[in-house]
């Protein structure tokens, strides 16, 4: 009985794909199907997001936080979808004048930041892989957060290598790309308020 070969896929052909709903990746030339975060995986997400948007509103600078936006890595024929990024509003702007495609940063104008939560499924990507993924496509610095042991890492691009620093209790987090971020890891893993009772 003979197998019918997976066809593997370009970057460009994967941006091109209709969006069904369904969160992919881009691996070496094949489509990978993720699953739904867990519900301490997406409270961690959110406390993310909204800690990054409050802060940057506080600051008047010109980025803009995302889920759901691909980021091509250096490995080849790889995209990845990574729970939430950071991005200057041109280089947002740019990306809305691509007409065919997904929305995609592409090798050369990657993100400011990538921030992937771990999960069981994913920790040992997240924790090898993805990071030569992402230092290997230049993005500046990548979050690592872990829900389960309660810290964050921020690996900080040094040339051409990551730096990496753990935080965890009521340690700051440190970032180059937001320095005057004050945000803890106790408050990134802090459980979920009502909208009216957030800050």
């Amino acid at each position: 009985m003979t197998q019918t070969p997976i066809r593997l896929m370009s970057y460009e052909e994967y941006r091109r794909q209709p969006y069904d709903g369904q969160r992919t990746e881009l691996v070496e030339g094949r489509v990978i199907e993720l699953n739904d975060p867990t519900a301490p995986h997406a409270e961690v997400v959110k406390a993310l997001e909204r800690a990054l948007e409050g802060h940057i509103r506080e600051i008047r600078k010109p980025y803009m936080v995302w889920s759901k936006v691909g980021v091509q890595t250096a490995r080849s024929e790889t995209g990845r979808s990574p729970d939430l990024l950071v991005c200057t509003y041109q280089q947002w702007m740019d990306l809305r004048e691509e007409e065919n495609g997904g929305a995609s940063f592409k090798l050369g104008n990657p993100p400011l930041i990538v921030i992937e939560v771990l999960s069981t499924s994913t920790q040992p990507t997240d924790m090898g892989t993805k990071q030569w993924e992402y230092e290997g496509a230049g993005v500046s610095e990548y979050w690592r957060a872990n829900h389960r042991k309660r810290w964050v890492e921020v690996l900080t691009l040094v040339g051409d290598k990551y730096q990496t620093e753990r935080f965890s209790g009521e340690q700051m987090l440190k970032s180059t790309v937001l320095p005057k971020l004050r945000l803890t890891a106790s408050q990134v893993f802090a459980p979920p308020k009502l909208p009216w009772e957030v800050d």
